[in-house]
């Protein structure tokens, strides 16, 4: 039998916080062998992406114990590795995908210079084995189109662009285990799907070792050899996929199955004599592609292209679309977070694209928006206390310095978090944690329009139903409006009044949701429901059989 790839017992590790010990990690054991896949799953907050991060010693050096009785990765004892050991190590024999793809690309460097400096900090220095190879990986994770724009810069991708971005970078130096941390949380059913098997064909072709940590039991159930089930920082259930995932022993694997597999479509009526509260009319936008920082652009690409929808008072407008299709550029257009080109933008009968900077600062306590990356929009060095009574106190809310703790503390027990979180600060939260604090936080100062970018991709899945509830119980209650962007039409089709398809940077379909699902036109919205309801992850997790 082969030597696993990694092998990790009694793993423990503990956070030093203000309010004491908290052990994150306790005893967890697993182990990957070469080409298997083993799906590390559980629920935000279990301690997946702390157990990941431990085994490359990722984790901050001060505040935190790491221990095991064994923690091997290819071979090497990690917990006894100087730093050059460990340097030589990371990108090399063991590729990692992040969680946040934003945070990990450098903002100031090309997307072709990274994939190849991944390559020339590890010996692979030939420019003509660089010139062929970083197009190569690019196509090979499905971004054929992004080699003639190796200059284009982070910014200037898709949430799952980026995301594949990283996965050739991870690739570049041929790893032997390869772990991905949430790897396909941004992208649309299509490309996750395209992704997955790619990951499952590495693992073949090449004997790679992978280690998948996810909240999706549907990815897990497409291409996971073993399953691992966390909950609260220990291991509650392991065992081959088929039998996890057909027969499961535990009861909150039964329970997180269940939540996954009842998720179903309900489209809803909306409200059709409603005012127009967000009128856009023909918004289009572009951006330069530069060889260099501050260089002339050298071309032009068109992320918007004459969009055009409204959105009437206390509903709900549900924008859909691939990965690249231009729904985070539009989310960030409205808000003039990016500038359009050209077209209109009416909030409330307002042209917004027309504001002084005065009004349009404003109109940000009325229009508040979720980002998709959770961890960027926080401000690293605040408390969650500190992000959620900060815009209470800009804009003269919640009365006092005590009136704003206790709003603040109200906020957080409202998306479903504990008042003990307060004093931790970003790093110390997990991905799906850091979203919630980024939804309390828009909800904050009370606003008439929320615009939700992919705000609960990085939740599992009882979390986002949790979630979905809330917003519906906050629209109800506070009348409020949103516009639901989101790859996923599963999701949309839950909260969404009405539906936009987006392809390209253009509006293929748009309508009532219910008329979009039983009539779709466009075949870009044909392929998302196929995705949607027919996608074989729900029919897996049901039959207890991984797809490959």
């Amino acid at each position: 039998m082969s030597e696993p790839v990694l092998a990790i017992e009694d793993l423990h590790v503990t956070f030093t916080t203000e309010l004491g010990p908290i052990e994150a990690v306790r005893g967890v054991g697993l182990s990957v062998l070469p080409g298997q896949i083993v799906g590390l799953v559980g629920e935000s907050g279990s301690g997946k992406s702390v157990s990941a991060l431990s085994v490359l010693r990722l984790l901050p050096t001060q505040g935190v114990r790491l221990r095991a009785a064994r923690l091997d990765v290819v071979g090497k004892p990690v917990l006894s590795l100087d730093v050059q050991a460990l340097r030589q190590l990371r990108g090399s024999q063991v590729g990692m995908i992040f969680q946040d793809p934003s945070s990990s690309l450098n903002p100031l460097v090309p997307i072709g210079e990274q994939i190849a400096e991944a390559m020339r900090v590890h010996g692979r220095a030939d420019d003509d084995y660089l010139a062929v190879r970083v197009p190569a990986l690019l196509k090979e994770v499905g971004l054929n189109e992004l080699n003639s724009r190796l200059g284009a810069f982070p910014h200037q991708l898709s949430g799952g662009q980026k995301q594949r971005v990283m996965i050739a970078i991870a690739l570049a130096n041929d790893p032997r285990l390869l772990i991905a941390d949430e790897p396909t949380t941004a992208l649309d059913a299509t490309v996750q799907s395209q992704l997955l098997a790619l990951l499952r064909r590495l693992a073949n072709d090449r004997n790679l070792g992978v280690l998948l940590v996810t909240h999706d039991l549907g990815v897990v159930a497409q291409i996971a050899d073993e399953v691992v089930v966390m909950r609260e920082g220990s291991v509650v259930e392991s065992g081959a996929a088929k039998q996890v995932f057909g027969a499961p022993r535990a009861a909150y694997t039964r329970a997180l199955i269940a939540s996954r597999a009842g998720t179903v479509l309900d489209p809803r009526s909306w409200p059709v004599d409603a005012p127009v509260l967000l009128d856009v009319e023909h918004l289009s936008a572009r951006f330069g592609i530069h060889g260099r920082l501050g260089a002339p652009a050298t071309a032009w690409t068109t992320a918007l292209d004459d969009v055009s929808f409204q959105v009437r008072r206390g509903s709900t407008l549900g924008i859909v679309g691939e990965s690249g299709s231009g729904k985070t550029t539009l989310a960030r257009a409205l808000l003039r977070l990016v500038e359009p080109s050209g077209g209109r933008v009416s909030f409330d009968g307002a042209d917004v694209l027309r504001m002084p900077v005065g009004a349009l600062r404003q109109l940000r306590r009325r229009v508040q928006m979720v980002f998709q990356d959770a961890n960027g929009a926080l401000d690293p060095r605040f408390s969650v206390l500190d992000s959620l009574m900060e815009p209470l106190e800009v804009h003269g809310l919640a009365g006092d310095a005590r009136g704003r703790r206790s709003r603040a503390a109200s906020l957080l027990e409202e998306v479903g978090l504990g008042v003990e979180l307060l004093s931790r600060r970003p790093h110390e939260l997990s991905g799906g944690q850091r979203q919630r604090v980024g939804i309390a936080r828009a909800l904050a100062v009370e606003p008439a329009l929320l615009v939700c970018d992919e705000s609960v991709s990085s939740l599992d899945a009882t979390v986002q139903a949790q979630v979905i509830a809330l917003l519906r119980e906050l629209q109800l209650s506070r009348g409020l409006t949103y516009v639901f962007i989101s790859h996923d039409l599963r999701l949309v089709a839950q909260v969404a009044d009405t539906l936009v398809v987006m392809h390209g940077g253009r509006v293929v379909e748009h309508g009532p949701t219910a008329e979009v699902f039983a009539n779709p036109r466009a075949t870009p919205t044909l392929r998302l429901i196929e995705a949607a309801i027919g996608a074989g992850s729900l029919r897996s997790i049901e039959s207890g059989l991984p797809l490959h």
